[in-house]
């Protein structure tokens, strides 16, 4: 008995460490989640559908909005507005990425570069160029910040998973919108990309994965031709998360339990 106490002491300091691990650890999460949650003002744009917003004060204060489906609107405090129908990018490199485009006050360039800018080095410097008006300033991809967080992959197509049809149980992805990087498992194999958020569009670069023999593939399947270096669409309802992939698949995501 006298060596009870002592065992018992000890077992409820491991005990409380671990919660007050999993605390911090919850504490950090939410920290994380508030950190990259967009300003009001920036989220009712990208509810509207603004995929890209960009200001600045040289030479005059001025803001961009880029809809990269339907519109880019300029406007700024000299008198130059303007509207013109978005256009795809005319050039894309690891520097830069370029849009031009006509509007009848004349011809349009927008290069947003992949260099940092702003206050907390969050944004990307963006230049607008109109006619002999170079405007210059920063600018930012809008997402909905619920993206960030872990999810289970419920369906595919509306086909319910079942956890035991996986060597690892159900496949599961979890997004980190600040260091701009996926990490999941295929419920086999665990993969990583990085990506790139723009409004309710995902951009995904290169999967890599591991190569363990599984005895269910379709899902890597899935992952390796219809996300890795792919375009995807997503959005929420009810608590989920919807992803449509390049075919129309519709992946549907829950949270943990």
């Amino acid at each position: 008995m006298k060596h009870s106490l002592p065992a018992i002491f000890f077992f409820c300091c491991i005990f409380a460490a671990c919660t007050a691990t999993k605390e911090r650890a919850k504490k950090n999460m939410e920290i994380a989640k508030y950190s990259i949650q967009l300003p009001d003002s920036l989220s009712k744009k990208q509810t509207a559908g603004v995929d890209f917003f960009a200001s600045g004060n040289s030479p005059a204060n001025w803001t961009l909005e880029m809809d990269f489906d339907k519109y880019f609107i300029f406007s700024s405090a000299d008198g130059t507005k303007l509207s013109t129908q978005a256009v795809k990018s005319s050039a894309e490199t690891q520097a830069a990425t370029t849009y031009k485009t006509t509007n009848p006050m004349g011809a349009i360039t927008i290069i947003i570069y992949n260099e940092p800018c702003g206050k907390e080095n969050t944004g990307k410097k963006t230049e607008f160029f109109i006619n002999d008006k170079h405007y210059s300033g920063c600018g930012k991809s809008l997402y909905d910040y619920r993206l960030n967080d872990n999810w289970i992959l419920e369906s595919v197509n509306n086909k319910i998973l079942n956890a035991s049809d996986f060597t690892k149980g159900l496949p599961h992805i979890s997004f980190s919108l600040a260091q701009k990087k996926l990490t999941g498992t295929d419920g086999c194999n665990n993969f990583s990309t990085g990506i790139e958020v723009e409004g309710n569009r995902i951009k995904f670069a290169a999967l890599a994965a591991t190569k363990m023999s599984c005895k269910n593939n379709s899902i890597q399947k899935i992952f390796i031709e219809k996300i890795s270096n792919q375009t995807a669409s997503y959005f929420f309802r009810e608590g989920k998360l919807y992803l449509y992939l390049i075919d129309d698949s519709l992946l549907i995501f829950t949270k943990p339990l």
